[in-house]
């Protein structure tokens, strides 16, 4: 009588186990995916809570806006319009005059649908619910219809009302936020 081999596994075996192993990476990479969505969108929002302040802190103490010209709200002067176009205005006067009141923040973290950074827009006659609100700042979170995290969003470039969403405008890849700053 022949003696059979009870060593090692079947095929069948190898690829049960190869089935589950693919199926729990996937899983992992889709929840990691999501966890790094998050923290790349507080990351933004803390960024946008920390410019909100030095803003509001400037005027407070000075009376004025730190810049009267639209630029990029970010340390190393690097942004997007909200069509995806690089923005090239030099905000230097913006970064100075913050500086004054805290410290600026280094950066908003990796692009969002080709869009990166954030814009400081100035514009002395945008109004928000029926107030002057000179400033409006404009970034962008990962995912679709993300809540933007911060007080005073709007859905016009001039101001105009709070959205009803929590966002400005939703894309699938992406959402847009508006943040008026009196």
């Amino acid at each position: 009588m022949l003696r059979r081999r009870t060593e090692g596994f079947t095929i069948v075996e190898l690829l049960i186990v190869i089935v589950v192993i693919g199926i729990l990476a996937a899983i992992t990479i889709v929840a990691f995916s999501g966890v790094q969505q998050r923290a790349n969108n507080t990351k933004r929002v803390n960024t946008v809570q920390q410019y909100v302040k030095l803003i509001s802190a400037y005027v407070a103490t000075y009376d004025a806006y730190p810049a009267t010209a639209s630029s990029c709200a970010t340390a190393n002067n690097a942004c997007t319009n909200n069509s995806g176009v690089t923005q090239t205005t030099n905000n230097a006067t913006l970064l100075t005059e913050l500086r004054k009141v805290g410290t600026v923040p280094e950066d908003m973290g990796p692009a969002v649908g080709g869009r990166f950074g954030m814009q400081y827009n100035y514009n002395p006659s945008a109004t928000y619910n029926g107030e002057t609100y000179p400033i409006r700042l404009e970034y962008w979170l990962e995912g679709a219809a993300k809540s933007c995290g911060v007080p005073n969003v709007t859905t016009a470039a001039t101001g105009g009302v709070t959205s009803t969403t929590g966002y400005t405008f939703n894309n699938t890849t992406h959402t847009t936020c508006w943040v008026m700053v009196k």
